[in-house]
């Protein structure tokens, strides 16, 4: 009887185990997911968005317009997929780009790099993680400081970025 009882005190320490390893490897997931989203959006511009925003520059409404949908379709495909669909939509709505930053360097003749990206989940929320980014500028030792928290769905879907540092560098 005590073997039989050992052996399930055995294999429940083993499952317990395994499921919080199961557990936390979703969870550096999501950090490995958040890191390389925020590696993409603070850094650039790419080939690819520098031609948008010169379509932008027309002055040719046709043009802007395409511009603006060319800049859609490429929030979506870079970005849709870490986000809820409603939270994902509001922004596009509200023409709250991922890539601001991107365009501030652009409209400034600079590029940017994200380095010292650290993502962690909050201690007081399961469902939020907080960023720091240093963001570095081209032709420059300037650095600056991007933080802030994106909150998440019980799906690990963002609902939410909220920025806290950093956005002085758009002013």
């Amino acid at each position: 009887m005590k073997k039989v009882i050992f052996g399930v005190l055995i294999f429940l320490l083993v499952a317990t185990g395994c499921s919080e390893s199961v557990e936390q490897t979703e969870k550096d997931s999501k950090i490995n997911e958040f890191e390389a989203m925020l590696k993409d959006s603070l850094t650039g511009p790419s080939e690819e968005l520098t031609a948008i925003y010169k379509q932008f520059a027309s002055e040719d409404v046709d043009e802007t317009v395409e511009a603006l949908k060319k800049l859609d379709s490429y929030h979506k495909d870079k970005y849709g997929n870490y986000f809820k669909d409603e939270y994902f939509q509001e922004v596009l709505n509200k023409s709250m780009y991922f890539t601001v930053f991107q365009e501030k360097a652009y409209r400034e003749g600079m590029k940017i790099k994200a380095e010292d990206i650290q993502v962690e989940r909050s201690e007081t929320n399961d469902t939020a993680y907080d960023f720091s980014v240093n963001v570095h500028l081209s032709d420059s030792e300037e650095v600056w400081n991007v933080e802030g928290r994106i909150n998440t769905d019980e799906n690990g879907k963002i609902t939410r970025i909220r920025y806290t540092n950093g956005m002085e560098w758009l002013q």
